[in-house]
């Protein structure tokens, strides 16, 4: 297991996941847990810059080589605006929602740059993975 900071961070992250959720989370959860969660899986993606907007909460994404930086704020000229909901991520982490039903019901992707499309998609498909292990 490699112990760098990104790697240690996100195992820390999955050993908290197996501890029962508070009778009453707070909305929206936090939502830090998909910024390391995308930066965890970031290896090998093309340079695109995306908006994440999760629960109404804007966050810009910047993706190159093997790193990936998620800070909160709406970016000016993204590549692609992806949205989605808090707890549909969260069910998708816990594998009681399939990543295709997540994509189909629970995410809108506005493409301004096509040629950022397999990247993120590639860099999804990765967090995904980390997520369901």
């Amino acid at each position: 297991m490699d112990s760098g900071p990104k790697t240690s961070c996100f195992e820390l992250a999955r050993f908290g996941g197996h501890f029962p959720a508070d009778a009453e989370p707070i909305q929206p959860g936090n939502l830090r847990t998909i910024a390391v969660t995308l930066s965890a899986a970031a290896t090998g993606v093309e340079y695109f810059s995306a908006h994440l907007i999760v629960d109404a909460q804007d966050f810009t994404m910047i993706a190159n080589a093997d790193d990936v930086t998620v800070t909160a704020g709406a970016p000016s000229a993204p590549d692609l605006v992806f949205e989605t909901a808090y707890t549909p991520f969260l069910a998708l982490a816990e594998g009681t929602l399939t990543p295709d039903d997540f994509t189909r019901d629970h995410v809108a992707l506005t493409v301004h740059n096509p040629a950022a499309t397999a990247p993120f998609q590639t860099l999804m498909a990765g967090a995904i993975a980390q997520l369901q292990r």
